[in-house]
């Protein structure tokens, strides 16, 4: 079974991200688009495959400041 997990990224952020990406990496746009989706969720394992175990402190620190902002966002 899977989890599927999605978040929001500001529209002008992304296209800013994308294009720098492509000229960098002489790649086009849905090339790059679909590197940026894999890498974070290749990412977002490794993290949760981290969160598993015991964390360190400058973690704990970030998702107990990534918990205050998300309860904002509501």
């Amino acid at each position: 079974m899977k989890k599927d997990i999605s978040f929001e990224i500001e529209k002008v952020f992304w296209d800013e991200a994308v294009k720098n990406l492509c000229k960098i990496l002489n790649e086009d746009k849905k090339d790059v688009e679909r590197g940026i989706v894999f890498f974070f969720g290749k990412h977002c394992g490794d993290y949760l495959e981290k969160f598993c175990n015991d964390i360190d402190e400058e973690t704990k620190k970030e998702l107990k400041i990534a918990i205050i902002h998300s309860k904002q966002e509501k």
